[in-house]
């Protein structure tokens, strides 16, 4: 494993991404550590664009999000925040919904 090969392109990825600076960074690493392990083109670039995309917010509001609590990021798209996207709209439910509540099992989630 080469720190160099493996973990500075997934971190300069993501300061470039979301626009981090250092200090917000270090607490993404600090607070979420196996976010790293992640692979950027097949889990995180397209959660984000999701994030974006399909619950509608701006590229402002996922970063703030991201950057308060980076394990949303360690969450399911396929079994997780699609199926929720799903019942928030056939509830007619704010979209942005499914990921304030990513870490909420799905009992707690459809109390919401």
């Amino acid at each position: 494993y080469n720190i160099e090969d493996n973990l500075a392109p997934t971190l300069d990825w993501l300061q470039s991404r979301l626009n981090l600076n250092r200090m917000e960074l270090k607490k993404m690493i600090v607070t979420f550590p196996s976010l790293f392990g992640y692979s950027v083109e097949d889990n995180v670039e397209p959660k984000l664009d999701f994030f974006e995309r399909d619950l509608g917010l701006s590229v402002s509001d996922v970063r703030a999000k991201i950057i308060s609590a980076p394990s949303r990021l360690g969450q399911s798209l396929k079994k997780r925040y699609r199926p929720r996207l799903e019942v928030c709209r056939a509830a007619g439910a704010d979209p942005a919904i499914v990921l304030n509540s990513a870490a909420y099992t799905d009992e707690e989630f459809c109390k919401r």
